[in-house]
């Protein structure tokens, strides 16, 4: 099972958004999780 199916089992109320990349840079979030609350940002480096 992979962390976005396991994300998806979270309840309506929490919105699961996958690899998002950020503007000011080449890093990308794996996985962003935005309950009503806050944001969690999820990060997986690369391992070489």
């Amino acid at each position: 099972m992979s962390i976005h199916d396991i994300l998806m089992q979270l309840p309506d109320k929490y919105h699961v958004i996958d690899d998002v990349m950020l503007k000011t840079s080449t890093t990308q979030i794996n996985h962003m999780v935005v309950p009503k609350y806050g944001v969690f940002a999820i990060y997986f480096p690369t391992q070489k």
